[in-house]
């Protein structure tokens, strides 16, 4: 009878969906309620129309549906109704328990209380006081919960410890619960530069990028004598080392805006100043080294007088640099003519940037003490070692030459070298730390570094490119006037949009004290992939400009480096696969790394906080299903969406931000319990979880950096063409994660939850790419600001600037190019041959022709490649 009372429900369904959209209250608790409600009217109005008649098990006496069963069944989905909901909203149990009682009085008065509504109402009531009552729930099922989620929970190891419990949770851990906090997001302020910061950037960086071309570094395989010089000089080894110790003392924010201007020029020179700055002694020695090292070592970090590097990698330890073989056993030895305690070391490490030039070497190795000269432990752990590399003992390899790069970089190596536990970084109480000094500390080189040289080659890609397409001509029209040109430009432009929106949400963090470390595993995944598609777009439009070697190639240069940026500080395979969600499941998620450490803990309130992180749990499961469910059938018109005061056409996209945010955390949530232990050898499940969240976070980015230009109606092109990928994109994600869960059931069930009527996005129209290229391939005050951090040559002979002046000039050469086609010439008759005909029958001026002649000469000389004789080596 149900079935059939479905069937005959179903021509009223969208009625019903009108009903819940015109009548319902934004709230949820209102909203499934009234769904319920109108469920339960609708079945009435069947039933009433079929007339079928009622056995006992509704009723106590046998009588027809349409005259009592109505309020039988009313009651019963009402009552089904109020336990989840009670668990959702917390301290609202005692009220729904008297609501419970009431219809259950109801039904007994009207004589509708048959045998289904009182079982119904026995399991509400049993369930409702096991779950109410805390130390009835911690004796009868919390207890036998906590011995099966220690059984199930699989082993994890300390460097997996430190790894998942390095940084610190932010924006990510709000995206990751379900209902992010929109207020909260609107109320950050943007990232600044300081007076001083402002001023390093107009002048000591533009007069460092002015010294030399990317071209000299090649044919010298090195950065010029005379620009090292200028580097040591002007302080950029220290940008980040406090002033105190005679650093510059650089916030976040610039040290990221003074890479992207250094990327923009030379992929080698961005190379030699980001490292020091980043993952290395001096950060390291920042936040662990002891005062003496500190006050030793930094002043002449700062002054250039020491150059650093750090040697983590080895040739069987890649991305999993913790099962580094490299070694030291603690012993006694001779150390300036005195025994001491110190360590014996052997390593062999190669990648190692600066590594051939350095004079302080930072060590990660593996610290044993067999005869327990400094602790109980034998197998004390990663630790981490500052040595000068003038010790006798260290070999300096030779240079590795990464895609032809000419950045220093080589391998290291010693054997049985003694040092004193002094060299460790922080001393002797930081031995066996060094895994977690390493993970905190790479939110420095995956939240800055990496992301920022990335973001600044992607700025020359995007800015060459738009450029070249203006200049260069094809079937008599600029290529950029061409759909099959203009969509790849759109994407090149909101890429860059986008980059930059994630690195700003993130230097805000960084400049809160924070250390966002899935959050600087998300930026430093994507933003170097995009930048890998902004540069392979720009090399299929330059075509042959861009892949012909020499010193007029200006992007050949930073296309061939782009995997550089993929492959360190963590492959971008195992940044996806096992870092942003296997990291961000239990780091960011508000209760999972609570319930772990219940579980793994000993202590007398190990069950007490088990309970409460499970059944907290329970509720936000409880909440997002509903949420996800409710947001679905609605198609997200009814989602509560407050905090952010935007205009009214991008509430949309923000309601879809906040259910599909719910929705994420539902589905984490069955994917941990289903999959379990398994997830993190599932990494194809993983790695689309990662980039579901990460999708969530480039949206919020973008949201923000849109609220950052005040919602300018000029950015409203690129944030509409950045919100309508990243949606599609998080969409198919999401899909191809259902298309691969192991439970098929549970997949249909999660799919049909989350998108209800199907498919919901699309990628951007044609229409609207035509649009956003065109702003970026005009003289526009956008292109201006989406360009803002190039670093663009004032001399007059510079490639780019040479590029530029023909970009600008060619809007009025078009102008005067329509007035020249009027003249009918001969196929065999060049342009300026036409232009002289056009002077001569006075349809040009004589200021226009020699305007048009210097434009034609500058485009020809800006489309030409480089040319070598055929001895010459590159």
């Amino acid at each position: 009878k149900l079935f059939n009372a479905w069937r005959g429900l179903r021509p009223s369904f969208v009625l019903m969906l009108q009903s819940c959209y015109l009548f319902c209250p934004t709230e949820l608790k209102g909203g499934l309620l009234h769904f319920i409600f109108l469920v339960a009217i609708y079945l009435v109005r069947v039933g009433y129309r079929r007339g079928y008649h009622e056995s006992a098990y509704f009723c106590d006496v046998p009588i027809k549906w349409r005259t009592d069963m109505p309020l039988g069944f009313l009651i019963i989905i009402l009552i089904l109704g109020i336990l989840p909901v009670s668990l959702v909203f917390p301290g609202s149990s005692l009220a729904f328990f008297v609501l419970g009682v009431l219809f259950l009085g109801i039904g007994y008065v009207t004589g509708n209380a048959g045998f289904l509504i009182w079982l119904v109402a026995g399991i509400y009531f049993s369930l409702w006081f096991l779950l109410s009552f805390r130390v009835l729930r911690r004796l009868l099922l919390t207890g036998s919960l906590l011995s099966s989620f220690r059984k199930s929970l699989p082993h994890v190891s300390d460097t997996e410890k430190e790894a998942i419990e390095a940084g610190t949770v932010w924006w990510d851990a709000q995206i990751f619960s379900g209902k992010p906090n929109l207020k909260l997001l609107s109320s950050f302020s943007e990232p600044t530069l300081t007076y001083e910061e402002k001023k390093f950037l107009e002048e000591d960086v533009e007069e460092l990028c002015s010294l030399f071309t990317e071209w000299d570094t090649v044919v010298c395989k090195d950065l010029p004598a005379h620009v090292w010089s200028l580097i040591i000089e002007r302080g950029f080894l220290g940008m980040i080392i406090p002033k105190e110790y005679g650093g510059k003392g650089f916030s976040a924010y610039a040290h990221g805006v003074i890479l992207q201007k250094l990327s923009s020029h030379c992929c080698a020179l961005v190379i030699h100043v980001m490292v020091p700055n980043s993952l290395g002694p001096g950060e390291l020695l920042l936040h662990y080294g002891t005062d003496e090292q500190k006050n030793l070592y930094l002043p002449r970090l700062a002054q250039g007088l020491e150059i650093p590097a750090f040697a983590l990698t080895a040739p069987e330890a890649g991305s999993d640099a913790s099962s580094m073989p490299d070694y030291g056993i603690v012993s006694y030895g001779e150390w300036d003519g005195q025994e001491v305690i110190g360590m014996k070391l052997t390593w062999n490490k190669r990648y190692i940037t600066m590594g051939p030039i350095c004079t302080l070497l930072g060590l990660a190795f593996k610290l044993y003490d067999p005869d327990h000269l400094i602790g109980d432990k034998e197998d004390i752990g990663i630790t981490c070692a500052l040595i000068p590399s003038n010790t006798p003992g260290i070999e300096i390899g030779r240079r590795h030459f990464p895609v032809n790069s000419v950045f220093q970089n080589g391998p290291n190596s010693a054997k049985d070298l003694f040092v004193p536990l002094s060299f460790v970084i922080g001393g002797a109480k930081m031995v066996g730390h060094g895994w977690r000094m390493l993970m905190e500390s790479l939110s420095a080189g995956r939240g800055i570094s990496l992301p920022n040289t990335s973001l600044g080659s992607s700025l020359l890609g995007l800015f060459s490119t738009a450029s070249y397409a203006r200049v260069r001509q094809q079937f008599n029209s600029p290529i950029c006037l061409f759909e099959g040109v203009q969509i790849p430009l759109a994407r090149m432009t909101s890429f860059v949009y986008i980059m930059d929106s994630m690195w700003k949400l993130t230097a805000v963090a960084l400049g809160l004290g924070e250390k966002p470390s899935v959050m600087s595993a998300i930026c430093k995944y994507h933003i170097t992939e995009m930048q890998r598609k902004v540069l392979t777009d720009a090399m299929d439009i330059q075509a042959g400009k861009a892949i012909c070697s020499g010193p007029n190639n200006y992007i050949g240069r930073a296309y061939s480096q782009a995997p550089v940026a993929i492959t360190v500080e963590g492959a971008n395979i195992l940044t996806r696969c096992l870092i942003i969600f296997g990291q961000g499941a239990i780091r960011c998620h508000p209760y999972v790394l609570k319930e772990m450490k219940a579980a793994a803990s000993s202590d007398k309130n190990a069950l007490k906080n088990f309970d409460k992180a499970l059944f907290g749990h329970v509720a936000l499961s409880i909440r997002n299903i509903i949420a996800s469910f409710w947001h679905g059938v609605t198609s997200s018109r009814l989602v509560y969406a407050k905090g952010m005061n935007c205009p009214t056409q991008w509430r949309g996209y923000l309601k879809h931000f906040l259910r599909f945010s719910a929705a994420f955390s539902m589905v984490a949530d069955f994917s941990m319990i289903i999959v379990s232990g398994q997830l993190k050898r599932r990494e194809g499940l993983s790695s689309r979880m990662g980039d579901i969240l990460s999708y969530l976070f480039m949206i919020s980015a973008v949201f923000k950096r849109y609220q950052f230009s005040n919602f300018s109606s000029d950015d409203e092109i690129v944030v509409r063409w950045s919100l309508d990928y990243l949606f599609m994109e998080m969409q198919e994600a999401f899909y191809a994660f259902f298309d691969n869960f192991p439970s098929k059931v549970f997949s249909s069930i999660l799919r049909r939850m989350i998108f209800p009527w199907g498919r919901v996005f699309s990628y951007p129209s044609d229409e609207l790419s035509v649009k956003l290229s065109n702003i970026v391939t005009s003289l526009s005050p956008q292109r201006d600001k989406y360009l803002e951090n190039l670093f663009l040559s004032k001399d007059p002979a510079n490639h780019l600037a040479r590029l530029n002046k023909a970009f600008n000039m060619s809007f009025r050469a078009m102008e005067i190019h329509k007035k020249v086609c009027k003249i009918k010439v001969q196929p065999w008759i060049d342009a300026k041959q036409q232009a002289r005909s056009a002077l001569g029958n006075g349809l040009i001026k004589d200021e226009e022709y020699e305007f048009y002649l210097g434009y034609l000469d500058l485009r020809d000389e800006v489309i030409r490649v480089d040319d070598f004789s055929k001895d010459l080596e590159i």
